[in-house]
């Protein structure tokens, strides 16, 4: 039996609770703080206790990378977008991509 009081044949996820690096060089840049992980259990029933999901929180250290060329860059695409045709008055005929530019 779930938090909620219903019994259910699934298995509830944790997922909320799983932390992932995506980057190598970003890692030590957020480090959990030993012993500031929550998950609050109410005194009294509420609206809380309606669900299987208890809510969680924790605190992390943020630090600076020490070299700016380390910073992890996602490809950015830019559009151009002009539109010579735009009503003031509220009738409008789209716009019109005339060139692209990436980072």
């Amino acid at each position: 039996m779930f938090q909620g009081g219903k019994q259910e044949t699934r298995i509830p996820f944790w997922t909320d609770r799983i932390f992932k690096w995506s980057c190598e060089k970003t890692k030590n840049c957020l480090v959990f703080v030993p012993n500031s992980y929550l998950s609050p259990i109410p005194e009294e029933k509420s609206i809380i206790m309606s669900s299987d999901h208890n809510p969680v929180s924790c605190c992390f250290q943020m630090f600076k990378m020490k070299n700016d060329e380390d910073i992890p860059l996602t490809k950015v695409t830019f559009a151009h977008i002009e539109n010579r045709s735009i009503d003031p008055y509220g009738n409008f005929n789209g716009p019109t991509i005339y060139s692209n530019y990436s980072l």
